[in-house]
């Protein structure tokens, strides 16, 4: 398994094919493999030089006590693509990866050709979107660990979800795998990791991405947003605040495009990187 280590941290990451440079960043508790086992890499490394890594403190990726605030992780992304030589690209961001790939472009303009980002929740527009805890992952989740009598509460609260997991008895997570199958229980187990860090709360930090310089940016942006997204309010500031942006709706999405709906998804994403890039 191929590791850097930059930035005080040791990431995971893959990178593959030739051409112009197209980076994935996974959702925040997400890792690499969502990109890998919807083909998205394999797919889009036959036209570019794609590089996908696991954030701070995910996948396999070091799991460090702080830097989890979305400025911290753009300085992890400037150090990996400082060492593999990465030269301005079009980055590609699910979620929590979009804020990622948005304060980059923000703040380090001649880094990036142009944001592709899917059902992103930027905490600096938490003014004009309802609770989180609306969204139907979170409600699917706190319905399942409610199974094996733990509650995670009404509203988003990931420091209790990851404190939960982390005391999770062997009973717990047998029912929790049986009811959820092993690749969802598998997923949930590695989140007791952050229960000792301040990931949980750095997410929702702002950390300078405000609305006023969301509205600024200035690259061409593609803002995919699922049919079932909580976060319209969201796409309907971007189409009528961004100049150079372009939005469309993944059909049967429920916030997990790149799985729920892989084929719309990934017709999307190529359009996108067509016109971003020339090819």
């Amino acid at each position: 398994m191929p590791f850097l280590e930059t930035n005080d941290c040791k990431f995971y990451y893959k990178q593959k094919g030739s051409g112009p440079d197209v980076v994935l960043l996974h959702a925040f508790t997400s890792n690499t493999a969502v990109w890998l086992f919807t083909n998205t890499f394999g797919r889009l490394a036959k036209r570019y030089r794609v590089t996908a890594y696991d954030l701070r403190g995910h996948g396999s990726s070091q799991i460090t006590p702080s830097g989890y605030r979305s400025d911290e992780m753009m300085a992890d992304y400037l150090a990996i693509a400082d060492a593999l030589e990465i030269g301005p690209a079009v980055m590609v961001g699910h979620s929590y990866g979009g804020v990622i790939s948005t304060q980059t472009a923000v703040e380090h303009p001649d880094r990036v050709k142009g944001v592709i980002f899917s059902d992103t929740y930027f905490p600096g527009l938490n003014h004009i979107e309802p609770d989180m805890g609306q969204s139907e992952p979170w409600s699917d989740l706190r319905e399942q660990m409610a199974k094996i009598d733990i509650e995670i509460g009404e509203n988003v609260d990931f420091p209790r979800l990851f404190r939960a997991v982390q005391s999770m008895g062997i009973k717990q997570k047998a029912i929790l795998a049986k009811n959820m199958g092993p690749v969802s229980a598998n997923w949930i187990s590695t989140l007791g990791g952050l229960a000792d860090t301040s990931a949980g709360a750095d997410a929702f930090e702002v950390a300078g991405l405000t609305s006023d310089r969301i509205a600024g940016i200035t690259c061409p942006m593609l803002a995919l947003y699922d049919e079932f997204s909580p976060f319209h309010a969201t796409r309907e500031f971007l189409e009528e605040n961004v100049a150079e942006i372009e939005s469309a709706i993944v059909p049967g999405a429920k916030h997990l495009a790149p799985l729920q709906s892989t084929d719309a998804f990934l017709e999307l994403l190529e359009n996108g990187l067509e016109k971003m890039l020339g090819e």
